[in-house]
């Protein structure tokens, strides 16, 4: 998990603007294509290494694949009314997908094993990319194309990765522990110096930060960042406290049982053999 974290925060702006440099399209598909190979490369893992490279793997294409998504939005739809409709399915997709995932993949894992989860990805990427290649033409910025912004990249990027490591590290060296305090402030200060780096010297920002001057963008990415906050904890912690200490495997609550589920069920059951 802290492996996909690590890169989808490291590369998620870099993504943003790969899009409008080199073709939203383009960069879509190379995000999707991604992010489906590692899922298949994850579901074959046969170390932990091997599967959190792969995990790193998906988070790089999911930096790339979700802003292309909107962006291939933004601009396939011109008229006021349609791209309306369409920014509001996009986030009642994703919130639905997310709601899905959860059950899914408790599922998944709970009939069948954990490499479904990963498994069931690829399908649906293939999918996807065929009906991107039949239905989506390309489309770029219009005019001169924007440099891409080297050194923003890298701070922000590096900082971002190093401050996601930092917050994931305290499950093994406390918040006060000088590896962690170090490691918060290097990702501090590379978040600075991406900052001064756009506000200053950048030609063609990957943020122009003059956007934030407008209340309600601020105000927007404040509750957006509070939300995701607190659904990301909330699926982590609940999973654990329900299995863990309630004892309830992913398939069987009070309510739902699972055909060989037998009260009280096993946090953890091993799939049938003719799985």
């Amino acid at each position: 998990m802290n492996a996909y974290t690590l890169t989808f925060a490291g590369f998620l702006m870099l993504g943003g603007r790969a899009a409008d440099l080199w073709g939203r399209r383009r960069i879509f598909l190379t995000g999707l294509a991604l992010f489906t190979v590692c899922s298949l490369i994850g579901g074959l893992a046969q170390s932990g290494a091997w599967l959190i490279t792969a995990r790193a793997g998906q988070g790089i294409g999911g930096a790339i694949l979700a802003p292309a998504s909107l962006s291939l939005l933004t601009t396939r739809f011109t008229d006021p009314y349609e791209r309306r409709k369409a920014l509001g399915a996009w986030p009642i997709t994703s919130a639905s997908g997310a709601a899905l995932g959860v059950l899914a993949g408790g599922i998944l894992t709970d009939l069948l094993n954990w490499r479904w989860v990963l498994f069931v990805n690829v399908p649906i990427g293939a999918a996807v990319v065929a009906l991107t290649l039949l239905a989506l033409a390309e489309s770029r910025l219009d005019g001169a194309r924007p440099r891409l912004d080297v050194l923003g990249a890298l701070t922000v990027s590096s900082g971002l990765a190093v401050l996601v490591y930092g917050i994931v590290g305290t499950t093994s060296h406390p918040w006060g522990s000088a590896r962690t305090l170090t490691t918060l402030a290097v990702g501090v200060a590379l978040l600075t110096a991406f900052a001064i780096t756009e506000i200053y010297f950048a030609r063609s920002p990957l943020v122009p930060f003059s956007v934030f001057k407008r209340r309600s963008l601020a105000v927007v990415n404040a509750v957006t960042v509070s939300i995701g906050a607190a659904n990301f904890g909330a699926y982590y912690f609940l999973s654990l406290y329900l299995q863990q200490v309630e004892k309830y495997s992913p398939c069987r609550p009070d309510w739902i049982s699972c055909p060989w589920a037998s009260a009280p069920s096993p946090a953890h059951r091993s799939a049938p053999d003719w799985w």
